[in-house]
């Protein structure tokens, strides 16, 4: 970015300067700049109000966030603390922020590397400078999937150099989900795993969080299923709906949180007859989904009602049945607000229907459903599908 010009009074320092030397005085010392602050989020202790601290953050570790406030530390715990916005950076940084607001992902991830790189920086900010390079470097791979194994690569950078910082579930989280997106499966069902196992017990490590342990054992379940590894996933799915209930019982009603942790419990509970479906047992998977299809109610949540429909649809075009199945999968892309990997999966099994069908429009249609997954859901993992599929229509 460009810097400002001197200005005609900085300009002069040099001239006043010499003169007060002729004089034989000393030169006047000009005072040292105040560091900006860092704005430190805290919620209280009672009733969830959250306020802003200004400060300079010392540590931002998951034992807890230390920062200096008019010359003396205040501690807090980690779980307290929402956000930072960070004060004093290197201009790298700020320069990764202008990018990033502009969705100029390449010029992010370069700025926010640099920013991570910059040896006079404050640990803590490089830390959040090296989370930033890898969070950019997932949003550009959504137009250039080569750039997920980098992301991946510099999420696992942040785990190995900050180990100990606050935001280490988010970045082991994004070097998962990187490492599914660049297309090892198995691998990444193993790293969200691991993170499951990590805080699987009745009490989530310090700066962890129940919905985030869960959700990592959900996306692990779905991993390994990609990886057919069905015994691995079938145990993960075995596991969740009860650390769900439970952790939801915690949760005072009407809050959000309860029901994001209940649908976690709810398409868990349907991991068994996806299980039989990675297995190739179309039928038995059939017989598993359409009870909960047809006898869902509407008072199922969005998670087990899409999620069965999903899974019917997916035995119905194993089965050879491509056209109920393309009238479910429809139902599902139309509908379905909840989840991203599930409407562009369905979007990609519309086409795959479409292409078992042969309608005489089919190509048209199956390549416009492909189009819109790389379009609006290119940081899915079925958008590597689309573009297989893609190229086998187009020929």
């Amino acid at each position: 970015m460009a810097r400002s010009p001197s200005s005609p009074r900085l300009a002069a320092a040099p001239l006043l300067v010499s003169l007060a030397a002729l004089a034989g005085a000393a030169p006047a010392q000009q005072p040292a700049a105040k560091a900006r602050p860092d704005q430190v989020f805290v919620a209280a202790r009672r009733g969830g109000e959250v306020s802003p601290v200004n400060g300079i953050v010392q540590k931002n570790e998951l034992d807890g966030v230390v920062v200096t406030v008019d010359g003396k530390d205040v501690s807090y715990d980690a779980d307290r603390v929402q956000r930072i916005v960070w004060g004093e950076v290197p201009d790298p940084f700020r320069e990764g922020q202008a990018w990033s607001e502009r969705k100029d992902w390449e010029h992010a991830a370069a700025s926010f590397r640099l920013a991570a790189g910059d040896e006079s920086a404050r640990a803590p900010v490089k830390a959040a400078a090296r989370l930033a390079a890898a969070e950019a470097l997932l949003h550009w791979g959504e137009k250039e999937p080569a750039r997920f194994a980098e992301a991946a690569e510099e999420a696992r950078r942040f785990v190995t150099d900050f180990p100990k910082n606050r935001e280490l579930l988010k970045a082991r989280m994004v070097e998962a989900r990187a490492t599914l997106l660049s297309g090892k499966a198995a691998e990444a069902g193993a790293l969200y795993r691991t993170i499951y196992s990590d805080c699987g017990g009745d009490k989530v490590p310090a700066g962890y969080d129940r919905l985030g342990c869960l959700e990592a054992g959900l996306y692990a379940a779905r991993a390994l299923l990609m990886a057919k590894d069905t015994l691995a996933a079938r145990e993960v799915y075995a596991s969740l709906p009860g650390k769900a209930s439970a952790a939801a019982a915690e949760v005072p009603p009407g809050d959000p949180l309860r029901a994001r942790l209940g649908a976690i419990g709810d398409e868990a509970s349907l991991g068994e007859g996806f299980a039989e479906l990675a297995a190739g047992n179309a039928k038995q998977a059939a017989l598993f989904f359409r009870p909960k299809v047809e006898g869902g109610g509407t008072q199922a949540s969005e998670a087990l009602r899409f999620g069965a429909t999903l899974g019917l649809a997916e035995a119905l075009l194993a089965e050879g049945k491509a056209r109920e199945a393309q009238f479910l999968f429809a139902r599902i892309s139309a509908l379905d607000y909840t989840d991203r990997d599930r409407v562009a999966r369905a979007l990609v099994r519309m086409a795959e229907a479409a292409k078992a069908l042969a309608d005489p429009d089919y190509k048209k249609q199956a390549q416009a459903w492909l189009g819109d997954v790389l379009e609006r859901f290119g940081d899915t993992p079925w958008a590597g599908r689309a573009r297989e599929l893609l190229n086998e229509i187009g020929k």
